[in-house]
């Protein structure tokens, strides 16, 4: 993910690279925390996606990397539900492609 530069230019380009471990660490705490409360992991995901882009748009990333990502990190959260993983394996895939 990038975050455009305030006016400087980065000496590598026009966009400064942002970590994204705050992204992923949301997206994925939230996640454990909505399981732990019940949630169903569908439920759980939909929650710690809507906690994890709030994050990434605060940090500066454009609206549409944040749902771009999600997007993928969604269809291989689901895609290993579909297969019978367990939901925390399911969603350190899904963290790892939302990166």
């Amino acid at each position: 993910m990038s975050v455009e530069d305030d006016g400087g230019t980065a000496a590598a380009g026009g966009a400064t690279e942002v970590a994204p471990t705050a992204f992923t660490d949301v997206l994925s705490a939230t996640f454990q925390q909505e399981i732990a409360a019940g949630a169903d992991p569908a439920a759980a995901l939909a929650t710690a996606a809507a906690a994890s882009q709030e994050v990434a748009v605060q940090m500066g990333v454009p609206a549409a990397d944040c749902a771009a990502n999600l997007e993928a990190a969604t269809a291989t959260f689901t895609s290993a539900i579909e297969a019978g993983t367990d939901p925390a394996a399911a969603m350190v895939s899904a963290a790892g492609r939302a990166a």
